[in-house]
């Protein structure tokens, strides 16, 4: 920081130019660099930029056929970008959509996918707390229709109390295969208790293809809790 005096043709100067600021304080007339402050990423901006970087050099050293197939995934069963509904995602983009998400919840990575049908669930599902178990159902099972389910859920609260999706935390990586599961120890390390018969939990089903390179819109349900 250096100390200005100002002449006779030039009497004040205020603001901010070519990175130098220009300010009156206490000791006078002062003029110091901008200071270079950044905003560090959230733990959830990491893990976004994280999964980018090991899905772009995933799909850098995937096989050239791999990575055709994928183009002829996009072509015969199309996707659109999210804010531009006219603009058709490329092989690459669907990679990338299918496989962060995978990458973000745990689930496992597609290199190669099948160019087959697929066909997203609608769920029923049923949360039951008893004896310090805690069981998600819902039906039908992801595996029997070819997709990976991802689960948030909401800690628990009052049946007229209000939930927000931004309250939502990922419980468990991959649900595939089954349609129930055993979530006490999962629901516990991340909400510290479990929730009581009668309160309600907010759950979101983040379904993709297995083998393909579907990505299904997320599905929310209100679910009050019931007796195991």
């Amino acid at each position: 920081m250096a100390r200005v005096t100002y002449g006779a043709l030039v009497t004040e100067l205020r603001g901010s130019v070519g990175g130098t600021v220009f300010q009156s304080n206490a000791y006078g007339f002062t003029a110091k660099n901008t200071p270079n402050m950044s905003k560090p990423n959230s733990l959830a901006q990491n893990v976004v930029k994280n999964a980018v970087f090991r899905c772009t050099q995933r799909w850098a050293t995937l096989d050239p056929a791999f990575q055709a197939n994928w183009d002829s995934y996009a072509t015969a069963f199309p996707q659109y970008a999210k804010h531009n509904t006219s603009s058709r995602l490329s092989g690459y983009a669907v990679f990338l959509k299918r496989n962060m998400i995978a990458e973000i919840f745990g689930g496992f990575a597609l290199d190669n996918p099948d160019i087959i049908v697929t066909g997203n669930a609608s769920f029923t599902p049923v949360l039951q707390v008893g004896g310090g178990i805690l069981t998600l159902t819902f039906n039908p099972s992801p595996g029997l229709l070819g997709i990976d389910s991802f689960i948030s859920m909401s800690s628990p609260c009052a049946p007229n109390a209000p939930i927000r999706v931004n309250q939502l935390r990922l419980v468990i990586g991959s649900a595939f295969g089954s349609g129930a599961v055993n979530l006490d120890s999962q629901y516990l390390a991340v909400f510290g208790r479990l929730p009581v018969v009668g309160e309600k939990v907010l759950i979101k089903f983040q379904n993709v293809g297995d083998t393909t390179g579907a990505v299904y819109a997320a599905q929310l349900y209100t679910v009050l809790v019931t007796s195991l």
